[in-house]
């Protein structure tokens, strides 16, 4: 009977290791890491002793339960028995703890591991709901915007692919800095309050001199510009510092510790998008070729690249305007504000307020 229970205990632990080993690799593939001992996690595992043993309890989005659960709750219950655990879930659609109780302290941590590496893989499949944004939104910019399109529409309609739907909004004028995944209230939170915790990061880079901007000329993201999906203003730093970029990067870096990070840069890449194919809308003819609709944007799986050798020649020096940086905001995608810019979800400004 001893050395069965030896080897019960040995599988355990080895079953223990493997899923370590599996949490580390993937977080190195995935750039997800540990939040820092000064930030709470998370996953914070503090144990509470019970009657009969101990229970911690984990916030995992309602979105992802479902992951683990499993279908007809097998995945659950292969990690309840194998860690020899119990695992209660909230309700479908309902927001709540994940409580994970055992008689062992180490077990209760092998059933969390485990909860945490599928949460997390079924996370990077969701898409993005938020996006770290500096507002270009001005009237001014608008209206060069618009009049850059116009002129675009008009020069190179016989280019393939140029299309009036594949333009950015002018209201929605931004640079995007990192995109977000927040799946719950309680994410939404503490996204928030690492952006407030931003402040002091924001105050060492900007200073106390205004950050101003200009957008001069174009450029494309992929290799070949007969074939481009993406097509940006250039962004230049008036006084010709690098704060703007030491901003970015830093604000990136700030979250990167987080699991709201949809994919980490070293080095975030300035950009205000003109024109995007994912914006591309299909008009499709009615049967009596009279008649026709508008069908919704396409995916990225599905999206029509243009020729934009044209434009690159036409516009490489083109001037969109200058502006002072005023705010930086966590954007809710797929929304609309009064204003006609993204829901703000939260903001802070680049500048302190000014005091009489």
């Amino acid at each position: 009977m001893s050395l069965q229970m030896g080897w019960t205990r040995l599988s355990f632990l080895l079953s223990h290791w493997v899923v370590y080993v599996k949490m580390s690799i993937y977080c190195q593939w995935s750039g997800y890491h540990d939040f820092p001992a000064d930030e709470p996690s998370e996953y914070d595992l503090s144990m509470e002793k019970t009657e009969k043993g101990f229970h911690t309890s984990m916030h995992i989005p309602s979105v992802l339960c479902k992951h683990i659960v499993g279908k007809k709750g097998e995945t659950r219950r292969r990690i309840e028995h194998e860690t020899k655990t119990q695992i209660s879930i909230p309700g479908p659609g309902i927001e709540g703890e994940t409580v994970v109780s055992g008689r062992e302290q180490e077990w209760i941590a092998s059933a969390c591991t485990r909860l945490e590496l599928i949460s997390s893989d079924a996370r990077k499949r969701l898409p993005a709901t938020h996006f770290m944004s500096v507002p270009l939104a001005t009237p001014a910019f608008q209206e060069a915007f618009c009049t850059f399109q116009r002129d675009v529409l008009s020069n190179c309609s016989e280019c393939r692919g140029m299309d009036s739907t594949i333009f950015q909004r002018p209201h929605r004028l931004h640079l995007t800095l990192c995109v977000l995944t927040l799946l719950s209230p309680h994410e939404v939170e503490q996204a928030v309050a690492h952006l407030n915790a931003t402040a002091p990061l924001i105050r060492d880079i900007v200073g106390d001199e205004p950050l101003s901007v200009s957008i001069c000329g174009v450029e494309y993201m992929n290799d070949d510009p007969a074939m481009v999906d993406i097509l940006y203003g250039k962004v230049h730093t008036k006084d010709g510092s690098d704060r703007l970029q030491q901003l970015a990067n830093g604000l990136v870096s700030h979250f990167s510790n987080t699991v709201f990070l949809k994919k980490d840069y070293e080095q975030v890449k300035l950009h205000l998008t003109l024109l995007n194919t994912t914006f591309r809308k299909k008009v499709v003819q009615g049967a009596d070729s009279k008649t026709s609709k508008v069908e919704e944007r396409r995916g990225f799986k599905d999206r029509e690249s243009f020729d934009a050798c044209k434009i690159l020649k036409l516009y490489a020096e083109h001037p969109f305007g200058e502006m002072v940086l005023n705010e930086v905001h966590i954007s809710e995608r797929h929304t609309a504000s009064a204003d006609k810019y993204y829901t703000c979800t939260a903001s802070v400004p680049l500048l302190e307020p000014q005091t009489e």
